[in-house]
């Protein structure tokens, strides 16, 4: 078969490409009929040539066409739906349901093209919807149906065939004469500077101005350069207009006192605006306008899940704290309180909330350890000690996890979560996102914001934040305490386990097992189909993991330890033990206590100074109590605040103690002063001489025997006194 019978209705011929006014180019012909003249197959071609449409023309096999043969060309399907035009036209389309003002120019452009493209389509369709109505019309038989039809649609008449070149020469459809808004101004060169560009485009270029006052001028390469050196300078991140109204004030305006300004270098908001964004992408902009963090957070698109790499539940917990927007008055006296910090803890793989602490200490290291201790453990007890009823499986969550996610807070340092990994009860990693990264921990602030819509919002001491301003402040309606506030928060847990809907989390097996879309059941379900058992651990051992190390230093009168208790205060605690082993060991440090200080990490409790723990092998591995030296018994029972207030109280009365010692001295040095010189002026003899003094033996014989008569007299005074009493 021939390449002239491979030929079909609607493809496209490519010619060679050749050097034209120097620059490559290709010539593109679409196939429109075929027919037999003399004998000869001939094709009935149209030039795709959008700014100078030309008339179909018949050709004939072996002639030449544009200067090549026809076995030079090269046959293809047409893709005229895939042109840049009606990619460029699809692109308007899909912005109209935006309402941004760069989406609005898009749409309003976008109605404007689509109205002038359908009216042209259907004045070519009716013309054209008849049999043979190409060759009639290549036959120039149309002429008096065009030239009555284009004055009903109102064109010209040589608009009218111009439309009907286009509509032929493109695929004989309405995306036909989608225009060539896209390349306006791809292929000119741009001048060098504002003179060569004067030259070059004397009458300016696009639309004229609105007033013949406005200086207009041709953006050049210098401008683009320019524009780059200002971005590299930007010190802070502003809106277009002031950083161009910054630009034109650095390079457009004189320095001298007149402050002239130099038309040749002034750049309007439009010109500024289409060079900015040519050097520096939105996303960059917006990353510039936000910061990082917040862009990647807000603006940045989506990787993977919090859930990837997961197979079952108790893998990766999340762990965070917010303040609840909504007051609580005190225990004691019903008065309005500060806002609480809650924590919770929340299973990534089915969003089961596995642990929470709700607290007035705000975001510390004791409240993120409860919170984490109240997720390991049973939660029969829990909801016992807040008179909550509690069924079997109604919080089936006491596992440990294998991987803790929180973030850069203050609330645990590195050697304490080294020390709970070294606790060996089931946690082996800890994942540290970047600081106010929200996306990070995307689960546990899913949680918060389902609690805030569903619980906080349903109390009357709710804090709206985004409301209108309300009659009276919400810490004068708050009428529930910390108690009450976390029996109903654990109602409210146990509700939303078994009713929160997480159909995204299901996976295929779960979907054939009929597993329901709840993070109870999806718990549930993983652990009866887990082949190794999760990980758990007594209370006790759970407690020893998650306390908190300090460095203690081993020494004769005990162990010693440094509390801190606020900004700059410190407190030294000693204490002892009864362990035989490690009083040995203390024996042979207090021995060598010239060679270096021995220091050993020890478990504290922040809420308590009575007591310290040690587990190492100065004990043999087992975990010894140590109790608080004598000399410290104030201190038993003292909390961190209670250390807060004697550490003040110490500084306090030391000081006030320096000022009197200060005060006495002064007093003491006077006292002394006097009674020297007084003896000077009437007793002692004035001597030049420097030598030590002679016979100072003999010159105190007498301050003897009257130092021996005074204590004679003094105890044959107290013995005569007890005779005459008796």
């Amino acid at each position: 078969m021939g390449i002239t019978e491979a030929i079909t209705i609607g493809q496209e011929l490519y010619s060679p490409k050749y050097k034209k006014n120097g620059k490559y180019v290709c010539d593109t012909y679409t196939v429109l009929d075929f027919l037999y003249e003399s004998g000869v197959k001939c094709l009935i071609l149209i030039e795709q040539n959008y700014a100078k449409p030309k008339k179909p023309f018949i050709y004939s096999i072996g002639d030449v066409l544009g200067g090549f043969y026809f076995q030079d060309y090269e046959v293809r399907n047409c893709d005229f739906a895939n042109s840049e035009r009606v990619r460029w036209f699809k692109e308007h389309q899909l912005s109209q349901g935006q309402c941004n003002s760069i989406q609005l120019k898009k749409k309003l452009s976008y109605e404007k093209v689509l109205s002038k493209t359908n009216h042209k389509y259907k004045f070519s369709k009716l013309l054209f919807q008849r049999p043979n109505g190409i060759r009639l019309y290549l036959n120039g038989l149309l002429h008096s149906e065009i030239k009555a039809l284009s004055a009903e649609f109102g064109f010209h008449l040589s608009s009218a065939y111009r439309i009907l070149n286009i509509y032929l020469a493109f695929g004989e459809c309405r995306d036909s004469f989608i225009p060539l808004y896209k390349n306006i101004g791809k292929f000119r060169s741009i001048a060098k500077n504002a003179i060569e560009a004067k030259k070059k485009f004397s009458k300016g270029l696009g639309r004229p101005p609105m007033s013949y006052k406005e200086k207009r001028r041709v953006v050049n390469q210098q401008d683009e350069i320019n524009v780059s050196h200002f971005i590299k300078r930007i010190k802070r991140q502003s809106s277009l207009s002031i950083l161009c109204d910054e630009f034109n004030q650095r390079f457009a305006v004189s320095e001298q006192a007149n402050r002239e300004i130099d038309y040749s270098k002034l750049l309007t908001l439009g010109q500024f605006r289409r060079l900015y964004y040519k050097l520096v992408t939105k996303a960059e902009h917006r990353k510039r306008i936000f910061g990082a963090k917040e862009f990647n957070n807000s603006y940045a698109t989506r990787t993977s899940t919090s859930r990837s790499g997961l197979s079952c539940v108790s893998e990766r917990y999340e762990i965070d704290s917010t303040t609840i927007d909504a007051y609580v008055v005190s225990e004691f006296n019903f008065k309005a309180v500060p806002r609480l910090t809650l924590y919770f803890v929340i299973d990534v793989f089915s969003s089961c909330i596995v642990g929470f602490y709700l607290t007035h200490l705000g975001q510390s290291e004791e409240s993120f350890r409860m919170a984490l201790f109240n997720s390991f453990v049973e939660k029969s007890a829990l909801c016992k000690k807040h008179n909550v009823e509690y069924k079997d499986g109604d919080w089936p969550c006491h596992h440990v996890c294998r991987e803790l996610v929180f973030d850069r807070g203050t609330e645990l340092k590195k050697r304490n979560i080294e020390s709970m990994i070294d606790g060996d009860i089931g946690i082996k990693t800890v994942s540290l996102p970047t600081a106010y990264f929200g996306k990070g921990k995307g689960t546990v602030e899913g949680a918060f914001r389902c609690f805030k819509d569903d619980f906080a919002k349903r109390l009357e001491s709710f804090v709206d934040k985004n409301g209108p301003k309300a009659f009276q402040h919400a810490s004068r309606k708050a009428s529930l305490t910390l108690k009450d506030l976390n029996r109903l928060i654990i109602e409210w847990i146990i509700k939303r386990n078994s009713t929160a809907d997480v159909s995204k989390k299901l996976d295929k097996a779960m979907m054939i097992a009929d597993v329901d879309p709840t993070p109870v059941a999806i718990w549930n379900y993983s652990l009866n189909s887990v082949v190794n058992e999760l990980p758990q651990c007594t209370p006790q051992k759970i407690m020893e993991a998650i306390l908190p190390l300090i460095t203690a230093k081993v020494g004769k009168g005990g162990v010693e330890i440094k509390r801190k208790c606020g900004v700059r205060k410190v407190v030294s605690l000693v204490y002892q033990t009864d362990c035989i082993d490690f009083e040995k060991f203390r024996m042979e440090t207090a021995q060598n206590n010239h060679e270096k200080v021995v220091e050993i990490e020890v478990k504290y409790n922040p809420s308590c100074a009575d007591k310290i723990w040690y587990r190492g092998s100065h004990s043999k591995g087992k975990l010894i109590e140590f109790v608080l030296d004598e000399k410290y018994c104030k201190f038993e029972g003292a909390d961190q605040f209670d250390l807060s207030l004697f550490a003040q109280k110490e500084r306090v009365k030391k000081s006030k103690q320096n000022f009197d010692k200060s005060l006495a001295n002064a007093n003491f040095a006077k006292s002394i002063k006097v009674a020297e010189d007084g003896n000077k002026k009437s007793f002692v003899p004035k001597s030049m001489a420097k030598s030590c003094v002679k016979d100072t033996k003999s010159n105190v014989e007498e301050d003897k025997k009257n130092e021996v008569n005074s204590n004679a007299k003094k105890v044959c005074s107290l013995i005569d006194q007890i005779e005459g009493d008796e």
